[in-house]
């Protein structure tokens, strides 16, 4: 996850992506302020080597960002500076377009600049993110090798490992004074991937560590023989060794010394101000004032909800037993699941290629704006399996060298049901995020900071709605991967129920996992992933079934306003031609695509 990606780019903006399908003239005031936001965007990009390396940019190419107290300290002032120049703007001699990136850019600096005192609130590492796993990800699919000088920068990158590991310690630390330590779970989960990235060659005997044996696989692609060979390895083994090495040991020891202080207690409630912190995670993660009683009341119905439809498609299926009699099944019996063997993890991500090609065919007919950008389905690397989730996605890069990828974790086949690898590959890939992330990146004569984003709401939303699209582009043939649709769906909704209960009304994991396994088909392990993941970060997994179910009320409301005028293709321009934006903008942006419709 690109958790430091989104606190430097957020200290000025949250980076909404607004945009229309179209080329529109603009005022010479409007592309002066456009100026202002591309300017305003690389000043804090830059600052950011990791984003610039994100995006293709070969800028800063050895360095790390500064992940420090003092950093996060003079971002909050160069907040305050852009805040001043924002306001310099007239906003009413501004055209509608750049009226609207005005609204959001304001609303969201002056939210970077409340949340400030929430900075230690939220946890450094844990086993969905930090630096530990991150940062050898970044180097093994982020850190593009094609010359001498890149694997220069890669060596030198590898030398600030032991800084950037140092100031998240500090950061834990600075979190720990004001009361805010991990529950105990996250511990074993940290400690044990961190140990795997330095297990292997030049650190132990067993073979070669990720790192290194990514950095002789660069050096391979270079073919780059003899001595000159010889030399880029001896140096790579030195700062693996020297710099590497002690950043993992130093980490690995902190958490084992502070692992003593954790407690069970799962949710933020137990922070001083946790209440308040909570309902600040909510209104950021669902771009809403829904409170957490609305969401947790609104979870129990969509559960219900699902659970009746769950039912009927059962007696469709002629199945006798009780539905939670069918739940025991599926997490049983074994033809459910390609088998735990390298065959069996081929023919998923086989599976999931198949699913793809074939809702790639039908996409003509419900999209006119189709991503330019590659995409591949490829396993989690072996070293981040025990800590990854079940399946992500992770963005190309603006040059369209780096393919849009979905990851999927192939370590435990008992995760991954094959009658849920159709909705799942809808919402991680096609039409799901690949689409919603690649097209934003591409939209054209907009500025920078509307093309990189999110708001949680609106892009998982967006993911689980195409769950449901991917029903009506011709998918779910039979009906065993329809009711796996409805397992993937009632997740999310379970969340909206879990999320609230563990962080508001005081559940215990072991209550939360109960829940889980008594309302939801998913295999056991995965429910407790889910259950730990909602635990470490409060509030973002409600937004999935807020944000889809405010797109599928809109569509309604489009089709039932313009009746035979409605287009699928439209809706989704409107949609997606705008980019990541609060579900209150998408709502304004849809009723005036039906005024002009009309």
């Amino acid at each position: 996850m690109r958790i430091y990606m989104r606190l430097i780019l957020g200290v000025f903006f949250i980076f909404p992506m607004m945009s229309c399908s179209h080329t529109q003239k603009i005022s010479e005031q409007d592309k002066k302020f456009n100026v202002f936001l591309d300017k305003s965007f690389d000043q804090v990009a830059d600052l950011s080597p990791e984003f610039l390396t994100q995006l293709g940019i070969k800028k800063h190419y050895g360095k790390l960002g500064d992940y420090s107290e003092a950093f996060r300290v003079k971002m909050q002032q160069l907040s305050r500076k852009k805040l001043k120049e924002l306001k310099t703007f007239d906003r009413e001699a501004l055209g509608e377009q750049a009226k609207l990136s005005y609204d959001l850019a304001l609303e969201d600096v002056e939210q970077n600049l409340a949340d400030f005192k929430w900075r230690h609130y939220g946890y450094s590492v844990t086993q969905m993110y930090g630096v530990h796993t991150y940062l050898p990800v970044f180097m093994m699919t982020m850190h593009r090798v094609d010359n001498e000088q890149d694997l220069r920068d890669y060596l030198s990158r590898l030398e600030e490992f032991h800084r950037v590991f140092r100031e998240t310690i500090d950061n834990m630390k600075a979190s720990e004074a004001v009361g805010v330590v991990p529950p105990a779970f996250v511990y074993p989960y940290v400690i044990s991937a961190s140990q795997n990235v330095i297990r292997g060659q030049p650190f132990t005997s067993e073979g070669d560590s990720p790192l290194y044996k990514d950095f002789k696989a660069k050096l391979t692609a270079l073919k780059i023989a003899g001595a000159k060979n010889s030399y880029f390895v001896s140096k790579a083994e030195k700062a693996l060794k020297e710099r590497v090495m002690p950043a993992y040991q130093e980490l690995i020891a902190f958490l084992k010394e502070q692992q003593t202080r954790a407690t069970q207690d799962a949710g933020v409630w137990k922070f001083p101000k946790g209440e308040t912190y909570y309902r600040n995670r909510l209104e950021r993660n669902t771009t809403t004032r829904l409170t957490s009683d609305e969401i947790h009341k609104l979870g129990l119905k969509e559960v219900a909800r699902i659970q009746g439809e769950m039912k009927e498609l059962l007696k469709k299926m002629s199945y006798k037993g009780t539905l939670q009699s069918f739940f025991k099944e599926l997490r049983t019996n074994t033809k459910y699941y390609f088998p735990n063997t390298e065959a069996g993890r081929k023919a998923y991500v086989d599976l999931a290629n198949g699913y793809y090609k074939n809702i790639s065919e039908r996409t003509p007919e419900f999209f006119r704006l189709l991503p330019k950008a590659p995409f591949e389905i490829r396993p989690v690397e072996k070293f981040r399996e025990d800590s990854a989730g079940v399946a992500f996605y992770d963005q190309p890069s603006e040059d369209g060298k780096r393919p849009g990828v979905y990851y999927v974790n192939l370590k435990n086949m008992r995760n991954l049901p094959k009658h849920e690898a159709e909705a799942i590959l809808y919402h991680e890939g096609a039409p799901g995020h690949h689409f919603q992330i690649a097209i934003a990146q591409e939209l054209k004569g907009i500025p920078k900071f509307r093309r990189f984003g999110n708001y949680t709401a609106y892009s998982e939303g967006w993911g689980l709605y195409t769950e449901t699209l991917g029903g009506e582009m011709g998918g779910y043939k039979e009906d065993l991967s329809q009711f796996g649709k409805l397992a993937t769906e009632i997740l999310r909704a379970a969340r909206l129920v879990v999320d609230t209960g563990i962080h508001s009304q005081h559940w215990t994991r072991e209550k939360a996992i109960q829940y889980m396994a008594d309302n939801c088909p998913g295999p056991a392990e995965d429910q407790k992933e889910e259950v730990e993941r909602y635990i470490v970060m409060p509030g973002q997994a409600t937004a999935y079934k807020v944000g889809s179910l405010k797109i599928l009320q809109l569509r309604e409301k489009a089709k039932r306003e313009l009746g035979s005028k409605f287009d699928i293709r439209d809706f989704h321009d409107v949609v997606l031609g705008s980019g990541p934006v609060p579900l209150s903008t998408l709502e304004a942006r849809v009723d005036e695509y039906i005024l002009k419709k009309k």
